[in-house]
Order: structure tokens, then C-alpha cells, then sequence
């Protein structure tokens, strides 16, 4: 089965975590899909639809129309070679939308999207081990995660909690805006733990699963 991963390479993940952190998280998917299941995977797509982080320094982002006609390219091309569907393990949120307008393209190939932190598996897991009030980004589910896969990379010194609600939309540097978030962080980084970070992979790995299931039931 033909695997996409997707994952920012540049995109604001407060001081603790680097700029990188999704792309750190969308390879170890990767290596971790192509260990356990029948498929070949392809880089990721590193540089996605990313608007909320723009007031943060070092932080990219498409345009949503680019990014959907990228994601189109890549599964057309790959699409030549195999009848059998794609499946795109996407690590972001505002990927979604845009994602799910590539799947239901009218010229699109046959396109399956796994959504990493809209699992199941994951989200009961992180409800149940979890102690931040307030989930977000950069928080206490995503530093465990980094803890468990790649721990130089976390410097969790230098985590600021902002345990608070944020709204949907752009997140601000200006104070007293309704979205405003210093690092561009919200939730509990300073609570997580590489024990955690583990237990949430474990769930990230059943919630494929499922998706990997539904697919066989398919094909």
C-alpha cells in the first residue's frame, strides 16, 4: 500500500520543541508503518497549510490552495504505478480541511487520510493519562510524544506552561488579544514525560491499526 506522510518542518512549537517537530513525528510514523504493514512510504510533505503560526518567527505556511494542489501532484504521480488506494497520515490540524478537499477531487485518485491526533485511540489515551487542563499545542501530549521518539531534541528547561483556552483561529504575540499565546504554545508541556510520551504512541499505533484494517476490508 502506498503511505504519504505529512508533517510542518517549520512551524512554532515554543522553546522546548524545534521548528521541526512535526516532520520529526511524521518520519518516525513512517518508519514505524513501513516495520509493521505491507507498505511503501514516501517522504513527507513538509511544508503544508499552517496559518495560525504566522506571527511567530521561522514559522511557513501554503497558501491552502497550494498545499491541496501539492497533495494532488504527489498522489497523481504516485497514483501511475498502483491501483490500490493512498493513504495520507497527516500530524496537523489545519491540514485537515484542505486534505479532505483533495479526497473528494473529482480527478483525484483514490485518496484515504489518517488524521494522527484525531484518533481514537489517542485521544482516550491522552484523556486518561494526561493532567494539563487545557489540550492544545506544544502541550503536554506533544512533548511526551517528542520525549518518547527523539528526547535531544526537547529541552523541556525551557517549557512554559499556558494552560488556558485558546480560540479557534491565528494565534497572536500581542497581549491581551483573545489569541494570545507568548511562544505560541498552549497546555502543559512542563507535565510530560517520556513514559506518557510512550503509552501515546502506542495509541497513534492502534488508531493505524484501524485505518490499515478499514483498508483490507476495502480492497
Amino acid at each position: 500500500m502506498p503511505v504519504i506522510t505529512i508533517g510542518a518542518a517549520a512551524k512554532e512549537h515554543g522553546y522546548h520543541l524545534p521548528l521541526n517537530t512535526d516532520a520529526l513525528q511524521a518520519q518516525w510514523l513512517g518508519r514505524a508503518i513501513a516495520a509493521r504493514y505491507p507498505a511503501l512510504v514516501w517522504p513527507p510533505i513538509n511544508i503544508g497549510f499552517y496559518p495560525a503560526f504566522l506571527a511567530y518567527p521561522g514559522s511557513i505556511s501554503r497558501r491552502a490552495q497550494s498545499f491541496e494542489a501539492l497533495v494532488l501532484d504527489v498522489i497523481t504521480s504516485i497514483a501511475r504505478h498502483t491501483a490500490k488506494p493512498i493513504l495520507a497520515v497527516n500530524t496537523g490540524i489545519s491540514t485537515i480541511a484542505p486534505l479532505e478537499n483533495v479526497r473528494k477531487h473529482p480527478a483525484g485518485p483514490s485518496l484515504a487520510l489518517h488524521h494522527v491526533y484525531r484518533g481514537a485511540h489517542l485521544c482516550a489515551c491522552a484523556e486518561r493519562i494526561c493532567e494539563q487542563r487545557h489540550s492544545g499545542h506544544g502541550d503536554e501530549v506533544e512533548t511526551s510524544v517528542m520525549l518518547a521518539i527523539a528526547p535531544g531534541k526537547v529541552q523541556l528547561h525551557l517549557a512554559q506552561t499556558y494552560d488556558r483556552a485558546v480560540a479557534p483561529g491565528p494565534l497572536s504575540r500581542q497581549p491581551g488579544e483573545p489569541n494570545y499565546t507568548p511562544q505560541g504554545i498552549w497546555g502543559d508541556p512542563a507535565r510530560a514525560s517520556r513514559q506518557k510520551g510512550k503509552a501515546l504512541l502506542a495509541a497513534m499505533l492502534r488508531d493505524l491499526d484501524d485505518s490499515f484494517r478499514r483498508l483490507a476490508d476495502l480492497a
